[in-house]
């Protein structure tokens, strides 16, 4: 293993590759080559091929109940990549429930926010993560979008501006909120964000240098 991840450390993808296979091959029991090379074949090529490779590997190892969080990880990436949504979702809740990792939760709502009738879970999902980190814009633009699907339009339009407001030179934010308004036929708060896009496209001033002695 020492010898895998100094290869991978140096580039050398191939030899770490090799000699993780080794590892595999010696003692199919062994859990934690399997993880290394699953990690390894997700990370440096996004086919279905390595996808599938890794759940090959990643379910033999979770045969038994894995205590690690890492497996869960990857296993439920190769799923997602593969389509395989709902399978998905449900590894990564098995790895949440050992470790509680915002990134990984944050990216499983996404995930449910694309199955049929899961959005009000994919909510619950990014509520958890934006109370851990409420200064973290990922969770609220997420939950903007997944409010308004869910008819929550004064929580998303909460969200929305709670992204321009703390982004005040992000033309970008504004003119999100400009479309959230527009869909709503809100023409005048529209063309108020629209305003505040213009405003933040627009160069600072520079200072004028004080003459000496003012």
């Amino acid at each position: 293993m020492a010898v895998a991840r100094a290869a991978r450390a140096s580039g050398d993808l191939r030899s770490a590759r090799d000699w993780l296979a080794f590892a595999v091959e010696s003692d199919p029991a062994w859990e934690l080559p399997r993880v290394d090379l699953a990690d390894l074949l997700l990370a440096s090529d996004r086919g279905a091929g390595a996808s599938n490779a890794s759940v090959r590997l990643l379910e033999g190892a979770a045969s038994t109940p894995s205590q690690n969080p890492r497996l869960y990880r990857l296993l439920g990436e190769a799923r997602a990549r593969l389509g395989q949504l709902s399978d998905a979702a449900a590894i990564w809740a098995r790895g949440l429930a050992l470790v509680d990792d915002p990134s990984l939760r944050l990216a499983r709502a996404a995930l449910l926010r694309e199955l049929p009738g899961r959005l009000d879970e994919a909510i619950a999902e990014a509520e958890r993560v934006r109370a851990a980190r409420p200064r973290d814009p990922a969770p609220r633009s997420l939950l903007a979008e997944a409010y308004e699907a869910a008819g929550r339009r004064a929580e998303a339009e909460a969200e929305l501006r709670w992204l321009a407001e703390t982004s005040p030179s992000s033309a970008a934010a504004f003119r999100r909120l400009a479309r959230f308004y527009a869909r709503a036929n809100e023409e005048a708060r529209a063309a108020e964000a629209e305003r505040a896009a213009r405003a933040a496209e627009r160069p600072a001033r520079p200072l004028r240098a004080l003459k000496p002695g003012a």
